[in-house]
């Protein structure tokens, strides 16, 4: 289990569990498969999902901004 302990107040941000050395291998593998796919997406299909998990991450800033914050106590 890995704990996360806010340094703005000391308290336990969160628990997850922590992953097997087996998960983390597949983990690995998942990506670099993805990898090797996204290297034969054309660049116009690229531009188009970055364009689109921009927009995704924009929409989450007030959340991802509070969450950064918990976590490095600023």
């Amino acid at each position: 289990m890995q704990t996360t302990i806010s340094p703005y107040n000391q308290e336990v941000y969160c628990s997850r569990p922590s992953s097997s050395p087996q998960e983390v291998s597949a983990v690995i593998a998942k990506s670099r498969e993805a990898y090797l796919g996204w290297q034969k997406t054309p660049l116009e299909d690229r531009i188009e999902i970055c364009t689109q998990w921009l927009g995704i991450l924009e929409a989450t800033i007030p959340e991802v901004t509070e969450e950064l914050a918990l976590q490095m106590g600023r």
